[in-house]
């Protein structure tokens, strides 16, 4: 997350600890990039107001993000400052085995041939832009703006989504 982007979130007064979700959903968040969540939050709010359970936002992805950019940042080492202790001490035992497969992974990679490629499939997983959700059409063509529909949901409620199947080249 740049700095740009931090100085954004303290223009907007938006503080992740303030918001009405944190008590349903801050046990997920992770130090780390601000960016990924606030994103995060964001679908959150986005579920809630479509009327689904926080099952549906990918909390388990977004912490994967969170763990691979830390370890990133530190050259896939574990660092010694308060955000990695504090990071380690929120992951589960699961997650720290995924966290010690991504290190081993991306320090192996030059030396053993057969790693690069899972590297560089990890590399692409991680990313926060690299990813294609599912998708859920929830009304076609009757709506010209993102607010005209916003004002829809607000007076209609949540909308029964219509699930289109991904296509083999998705």
């Amino acid at each position: 997350c740049s700095p740009k982007t931090e100085e954004g979130f303290k223009v907007l007064g938006h503080k992740l600890m303030q918001d009405d979700l944190y008590g349903e959903v801050g046990h997920h968040l992770l130090p780390g990039p601000g960016y990924n969540s606030q994103y995060v939050m964001t679908m959150a709010h986005v579920a809630r107001a479509l009327g689904y359970d926080m099952s549906k936002v990918d909390f388990k992805r977004y912490r994967r993000i969170q763990m691979f950019q830390k370890l990133a940042s530190a050259r896939f080492r574990w660092g010694k400052d308060e955000e990695s202790e504090l990071m380690q001490k929120q992951l589960g035992f699961d997650e720290k085995l995924v966290a010690f497969y991504m290190c081993g992974v991306q320090r192996l990679a030059n030396r053993v041939p057969f790693l690069r490629r899972i590297r560089d499939r990890m590399n692409r997983e991680y990313s926060m832009h690299a990813f294609t959700p599912e998708q859920y059409v929830l009304n076609e063509g009757d709506f010209l703006t993102g607010s005209e529909l916003y004002e829809a949901l607000e007076q209609e409620g949540p909308v029964a989504p219509v699930v289109r199947p991904r296509l083999a080249a998705e």
